[in-house]
């Protein structure tokens, strides 16, 4: 299966980013992309929510061996 890499992802979320701030684009067009964006949030709050405290003491852990 050919996956994109989160560079791609990114790029993409970035694009609809753009798309929803642009005045060029009418309120139909902002809120399909935002539709777009909330969407995507929602998933990683749904899924990823649960690794929050894991990476938070990754961090503080990678935080303490650095000082």
């Amino acid at each position: 299966m050919n996956r994109p890499d989160e560079n791609k992802i990114i790029n993409t979320l970035r694009s609809w980013v753009i798309e929803v701030e642009s005045m060029r684009n009418d309120g139909w067009t902002k809120y399909h992309y935002l539709d777009k964006l909330m969407k995507v949030k929602e998933y990683v709050d749904e899924h990823l929510g649960k690794y929050e405290s894991v990476q938070k003491e990754r961090f503080s852990s990678d935080q303490s061996r650095s000082g």
